[in-house]
């Protein structure tokens, strides 16, 4: 008889233990990354095109990578298996090929559904074999989403602020990125990456695309089709990207399709002829900033 009384004191004195750091409030847990992440930073001269992709477990990226726009040429980067504790990492790297050598650094914080942070960069241009201009990037900002926001304005979005910044992803592989110009019914630009895998024969493996001065009617809706005719490594390649989309209350709903053709420079032979189909763009609304970066 005493042993079961001495243990239901026992636990009763934990029932109250519990209660007792209930009540003064236990330490939250880290924040834990959610799902893909895409963005970056558009900008009238400043491109960044940035993708994070989580680790099970929620408590590191399992890769980083993006493709910065800078005056020394086109910087491209990956990292994988980046520790990112609470939701902040810190990685760097060096990147080298036939024009570019870099030594760059991406840092920053990333929690919920949305993240921020900087980008660095030592660049030089090299032509056969020798340095022939150097740049730096400093504390080039970014900004990724997933799309969608738990947390909304109190107020309804009726139209896109003026320099407001729209992130998230392209069919939830790609790299979507939306900056609104100095009058509500322009957008200044929009960056968009696309993962093409699926295409037999193409290389690389992405897509990267800016348009520029896309207006916006008076439904607040938008459409846009361009055409690109790019010419690098031997090959041209012939591109066409219809964007369609509107601004509805807090959210950004849009699609992209692109369609590309690829021929060797110098015989016409086809190298990859691909096709999207429509992908869906899921974007947030970042904050309203300055547009002149």
């Amino acid at each position: 008889m005493r042993r079961i009384a001495l243990a239901a004191l026992g636990v009763a004195a934990s029932l109250a233990t519990a209660d007792s750091a209930s009540a003064q409030g236990e330490p939250e847990a880290p924040p834990i990354l959610a799902s893909s992440y895409g963005g970056g930073w558009a900008g009238r001269t400043q491109q960044l095109w940035l993708r994070a992709e989580p680790a099970e477990g929620g408590q590191a990226l399992q890769r980083v990578f993006g493709l910065a726009d800078t005056p020394c040429g086109t910087l491209s980067f990956t990292a994988d298996a980046v520790p990112a504790p609470g939701g902040a990492f810190d990685t760097s790297g060096r990147t080298r090929d036939a024009t570019v050598l870099a030594s760059w650094r991406l840092r920053g914080t990333i929690a919920g559904a949305e993240g921020r942070g900087t980008l660095e960069a030592n660049v030089q241009t090299r032509r056969r074999g020798r340095t022939v201009r150097r740049c730096k990037v400093q504390a080039r900002p970014w900004v990724l989403a997933t799309g969608s926001r738990t947390i909304r304005p109190a107020t309804a979005l009726e139209w896109p602020p003026v320099s407001s910044r729209w992130n998230g992803t392209t069919d939830g592989k790609g790299i979507f990125s939306l900056l609104m110009g100095s009058s509500r019914r322009r957008i200044d630009r929009v960056l968009v990456g696309v993962d093409m895998t699926f295409c037999p024969r193409r290389r690389p493996d992405r897509l990267w695309v800016v348009l520029r001065d896309v207006r916006v009617d008076e439904q607040r809706q938008f459409r846009t089709i361009e055409r690109f005719v790019l010419r690098e490594g031997g090959v041209v390649r012939r591109l066409r990207v219809a964007l369609t989309g509107s601004f509805d209350l807090y959210e950004l709903e849009a699609s992209v399709d692109l369609r590309e053709v690829t021929r060797r420079a110098a015989t016409g032979a086809l190298v990859s002829a691909c096709q999207t189909g429509s992908l869906s763009v899921e974007a947030a609304q970042m904050g309203a900033t300055s547009a002149s970066g």
